[in-house]
C-alpha cells in the first residue's frame, strides 16, 4: 500500500497533490483496503489518514467525505476488532497493546480532521455539512474517550473542552439538534444526542467494568439515549452538571455549582432506568427490542450484570457509598492471580510469588483504595484477584479489584472489596466430568467468611465452574464430601468465584 501510495503521488504530482483529494483516487484506496485483515486494514487505513493531516490544502468538502468513507469502510469491521481485543486481554499483551495503539489512533486521526474541517466551515453556510461535520467530530471523540476507558484511563485534559467546544459552536448556530447520517451503518445522530451520550459513559462509572462490559454499556447507553434530558436549566431531577466551556467532566450535582454561568448544562437519566427495567424483562422472555445493537453475542449473565450497573448509575438517586472512608497511609503487601493467592492459603507450603508493594490511601469496612507506582502492561484491571496483607501484619486476607484508574504520571488509582479475610486452598474433583474424561484434580480456594452461611464461595480456575456439574473432596476425616453448585457469582481473567452448597454422598 505505500509503495502504491508513492506511485500515486508521482502520478498527482507535488506534495500538495494529495491522491485522495481525486475521487478515483479515494476509489481505488477504498478498493485496495485488504477487508479480510481487519487489523491490517486499520493499520492501512491509519497511513492514509496520516498522510492527509500532513496536507493542507484538500478542500474541506473532499476532507470530510475521505475522513466519512474510511470511518464507514471500517464500522463493519469493529466487531472483529474488539473481539480479537477482548480475548486476548489476559493472553497476548503485545498484540492487545498494538491493537489499541491502531484503534486509538485511527479515532485521534479522524477527530482531528473533523475538528479542522468544522473550524474551515465556520465561515460557510451549509449547514447540513456544519452539523455532519460537528456530529461526526463528537462521534469521533467520543470513541477515542472509549478506548481509553479501556485501558482505565488517562482521559486527556482537554477531551472535555473539545467536545464542549463543538457543541456550544452547534448551539450557537441551532445546529445542536439536526440529525444526521453518521456512517452507512449507523442511524442519524446529533451534536447533542453525541454529547449526552458521553456525558452518560462518564457518569456511568466505567472505571468499575471490564472492558467487555464497558462495551455492552456503551451500547445500552445508545439504546438509551432518546430518555435522557440536557439542557441549561436545572430541574429538581437533575443528577449531574457539566460546563462545555471548561475541561472538567461532568459532575454530581450534590449542590449547585458554587458560580452559576450560562455555558452550563445539567443532565438527568430521567425514563433510562425503566427502559433498562423493561429491557431486562424482555431479555428474560427471549426478546431482542427493535432500536438495540449489541454489536456482538454476550452471555446473559454478563449482559445482566452491565444492565444493573446503569440502572444504579442511571437512576434518579445515583448510588452512595455504603461504607465511611477514612484516610490513611500504609503500605502493604499485594500478590496477584489465582495461583500466587493459592499458594498463600495452602498447607502444602507452597512458594508464592514475590510481593508487590502498594500503598493504601483510604480504608473502609468493605475494603480500601491504593495507589501503584507502577503498573505493568494489562496486570491490573477490574475482576484482578489479589492477597494483601498490611505492613507488620501477619494475616493476609482476599480482595478482588473493583474499580482502576490511570493517572497521566502513570500511577494507577484502585478500589479493592475485601471478599474474606480467612481463606483455604483445597482440592476438588469435578464428579461429572471426572467419571466421563478421567480428569483430575483441581485446585480452588475455599472463602471461610462472607456470604450465605449455608453456602460455600469458591474460587476456581477460570473454565472450570459447571452448574451441571457437582464438586467432590475429602474432609479432614478422610471422607468424600460432595459440594451442589449454585451459581456463579463472578469471574476474572484466571478464575472463577461460584457458591456451592454441601451435600452428603
Amino acid at each position: 500500500m505505500i509503495k502504491g501510495f508513492k506511485k500515486l503521488k508521482a502520478v498527482f504530482g507535488g506534495h500538495s497533490d494529495h491522491p485522495l483529494a481525486d475521487a478515483e483516487g479515494l476509489r481505488q484506496a477504498l478498493a485496495d483496503l485488504p477487508l479480510s485483515a481487519p487489523l491490517k486494514t486499520l493499520q492501512e487505513v491509519i497511513v492514509w489518514l496520516e498522510s492527509l493531516a500532513a496536507t493542507e490544502d484538500v478542500p474541506v468538502d473532499r476532507r470530510f467525505d475521505i475522513v466519512r468513507q474510511f470511518e464507514a469502510v471500517m464500522q463493519p469491521l469493529w466487531r472483529h476488532l474488539l473481539a480479537l481485543y477482548f480475548q486476548n486481554l489476559s493472553l497476548h499483551r503485545a498484540e492487545v497493546e498494538t491493537l489499541w495503539t491502531s484503534a486509538h489512533r485511527f479515532w485521534s486521526l479522524a477527530a482531528d480532521a473533523y475538528e479542522l474541517c468544522g473550524q474551515q466551515l465556520a465561515r460557510q453556510t451549509d449547514r447540513e455539512m456544519q452539523a455532519g461535520v460537528a456530529t461526526h467530530a463528537l462521534g469521533a471523540l467520543r470513541m477515542q474517550f472509549k478506548w481509553r476507558c479501556f485501558c482505565y484511563g488517562p482521559i486527556p485534559g482537554d477531551t472535555w473542552s473539545r467536545m464542549g467546544r463543538i457543541l456550544l459552536a452547534a448551539e450557537s448556530l441551532g445546529l445542536d439538534v439536526l440529525q444526521v447520517d453518521q456512517t452507512t451503518a449507523r442511524d442519524k445522530r446529533s451534536v447533542r444526542a453525541e454529547y449526552v451520550m458521553a456525558v452518560a459513559s462518564q457518569v456511568a462509572a466505567m472505571d468499575c467494568l471490564h472492558p467487555v462490559e464497558m462495551e455492552i454499556a456503551e451500547r445500552l447507553i445508545t439504546y438509551c439515549q432518546p430518555a435522557f434530558v440536557f439542557g441549561p436549566d436545572a430541574e429538581r431531577e437533575s443528577v449531574y452538571w457539566v460546563d462545555p466551556a471548561t475541561d472538567l467532566p461532568p459532575q454530581r450535582l450534590a449542590r449547585l455549582p458554587a458560580t452559576l454561568c450560562e455555558t452550563q448544562r445539567f443532565f438527568r437519566p430521567a425514563g433510562a432506568s425503566e427502559m433498562l427495567l423493561t429491557l431486562t424483562q424482555q431479555l428474560g422472555q427471549g426478546v431482542l427490542p427493535d432500536g438495540l445493537n449489541l454489536g456482538g453475542e454476550y452471555a446473559p449473565r454478563v449482559l445482566q450484570g452491565v444492565i444493573r450497573h446503569l440502572m444504579g448509575h442511571l437512576a434518579a438517586v445515583p448510588p452512595q457509598r455504603r461504607h465511611i472512608r477514612h484516610a490513611v497511609a500504609n503500605q502493604m503487601n499485594v500478590r496477584l492471580g489465582l495461583g500466587p493467592v493459592s499458594a498463600i492459603f495452602s498447607s502444602a507450603g507452597l512458594s508464592p510469588a514475590p510481593a508487590e508493594r502498594w500503598l493504601v490511601e483510604n480504608v473502609s469496612q468493605g475494603g480500601f483504595g491504593a495507589r501503584l507506582q507502577r503498573v505493568d502492561g494489562n496486570t491490573i484491571s477490574v475482576g484482578t484477584l489479589l492477597a494483601v496483607q498490611p505492613e507488620g501484619g501477619a494475616n493476609w486476607l482476599v480482595g478482588v479489584v473493583r474499580r482502576c484508574q490511570r493517572r497521566p504520571n502513570g500511577e494507577v488509582d484502585v478500589g479493592i472489596e475485601t471478599l474474606a479475610r480467612r481463606a483455604e486452598t483445597m482440592h476438588f474433583v469435578p464428579m461429572a466430568r471426572a467419571a466421563g474424561r478421567n480428569m483430575g484434580m483441581v485446585q480452588g480456594l475455599v472463602l471461610r467468611e462472607g456470604g450465605d452461611p449455608a453456602e460455600w464461595r469458591v474460587v476456581l480456575p477460570h473454565a472450570t465452574y459447571d452448574p451441571r456439574d457437582a464438586l467432590a473432596y475429602v474432609d479432614a476425616d478422610g471422607r468424600l464430601q460432595r459440594l451442589a453448585p449454585v451459581g456463579l457469582i463472578g469471574r476474572g481473567s484466571d478464575y472463577e468465584l461460584a457458591a456451592y452448597r454441601p451435600q452428603g454422598l
